[in-house]
């Protein structure tokens, strides 16, 4: 991601979802990934930290709660600008069919040994009832990213029932089109042993079991 030029910061257990973004990042083909568990569940920052160990193109825009089609096309518009034209301001679209045209055209500008990935988090709140994100999701992937090597798309969200309906399960143009899903749980016990082992926090197993009794296993909290 342009703007964040940080190193990767270490990822505390997720063995198996680490596994599985890496053969979709390796992957030969055209890959379609759902990833979905509550908020504060670390899923932002698995994807984000993980994908900055690879060389690829990134490209990461996030959906804005509570907020009309026109600006989440605005951040949209800024996010490929920043991404594919070294910051270069874009004419906000009015659709997302035309967003995700212009997203098309962009990457179609890249080398063919190029990996891209297309991070769409939060994407619930870009898609609400009429502001037709969903349809045209479902057309761009169908017509031009599916049989593009080169695209690994990841949609991200915090509204399980959402993405299992809309995405995963979905009956209609998207129909067994997503690849592969990691539904992101709570940290286990030894997980939290081990985070807090990172940040150089010592407890006994006791005091990590009450610790998990409170938190739960939910690492914004255990931050904190």
């Amino acid at each position: 991601h342009p703007e964040d030029q940080s190193p990767p910061q270490k990822i505390v257990g997720r063995k198996r979802e680490q596994r599985i973004l890496n053969d979709l990042i390796t992957s030969e083909k055209a890959e379609f990934i759902a990833v979905y568990g509550r908020r504060r569940i670390g899923k932002t920052y698995l994807i984000t930290n993980f994908l900055k160990s690879f060389p690829c193109v990134f490209f990461y825009v996030t959906g804005l709660q509570k907020s009309a089609t026109p600006l989440q096309l605005k951040e949209f518009t800024k996010q490929l600008g920043t991404t594919f034209y070294h910051g270069a301001p874009i004419v906000t679209q009015k659709t997302w069919y035309d967003a995700f045209e212009k997203l098309t055209d962009a990457i179609n500008t890249l080398s063919r040994d190029k990996t891209v990935v297309l991070f769409f988090d939060e994407f619930p709140w870009m898609a609400t009832p009429r502001s037709g994100a969903l349809a045209a999701l479902e057309l761009f992937w169908n017509r031009y990213w599916v049989s593009d090597k080169r695209i690994k798309l990841i949609i991200c969200g915090s509204a399980t029932s959402w993405i299992v309906e809309k995405i995963i399960n979905d009956k209609g143009g998207l129909h067994n089109r997503v690849t592969r899903s990691i539904r992101l749980q709570p940290f286990s016990l030894s997980e939290i042993e081990e985070f807090l082992k990172a940040r150089k926090i010592n407890l006994d197993r006791y005091q990590i079991l009450q610790l998990y009794m409170v938190m739960g296993g939910v690492p914004q909290y255990l931050k904190e």
